[in-house]
Order: structure tokens, then sequence, then C-alpha cells
């Protein structure tokens, strides 16, 4: 699987590493990637977690099928003593079902 930053699917992050951008201090962004299921199986129960408090995951799928794409949606929430930039390593765990 692989997650890109534009729906074009051109600009895929690097290490698996989810990029919230530099927040203001108390404020929340809403930042959307999309994910690929880059394999010939079809993938399903599919959870994701993120190691940063900071990062929320509020939309994801739970199923891609070959080659299907789809959003991947995080708020990045700052805490409310500093401006910093977000971001945090991305889990992803799931089934692959082959045909």
């Amino acid at each position: 699987m692989k997650i890109y930053k534009d729906k074009e699917l051109t600009q895929e992050i690097d290490g698996n590493i989810l990029d919230g951008g530099i927040v203001d201090a108390g404020e929340t962004k809403i930042v959307t990637f999309y994910v690929q299921n880059d394999s010939s199986a079809i993938l399903q129960d599919l959870k994701f977690a993120v190691d940063d408090k900071e990062i929320e995951i509020i939309e994801a799928p739970i199923e891609l099928q070959k080659l299907e794409s789809k959003k991947l949606v995080i708020k990045a929430i700052a805490d409310v003593n500093i401006e910093k930039r977000i971001e945090g390593r991305i889990k992803i765990t799931g089934k692959k079902l082959w045909e």
C-alpha cells in the first residue's frame, strides 16, 4: 500500500510519515492523503493508527480493491501552548484476499 499527498497519486509520502503541517497553538488543521492498494490482492478490514496523539484519523477506507485508491483524512491538533509541525508515523493493518 502506498500513501500520496495528492489525488493524482504523484507525490508519495516518505517513510509512512503523515505530515499535518504547521498548526497554530490551540488550532486544528484537516489534511487529506490518498491511499492506494498497489497489490493484486483485495485489502479488507483495514485499520489505521498514528503514533502521535496530536493526529486523529477522521476518514479512512476499510477496504481497497486491486489498484484502487481512496481518501485518508486526518486532523492535526496543536497543543494549546506551542506552534509546531505535527507529524506522525502511520501503521496500517488488514487482511489480503487473493483471488
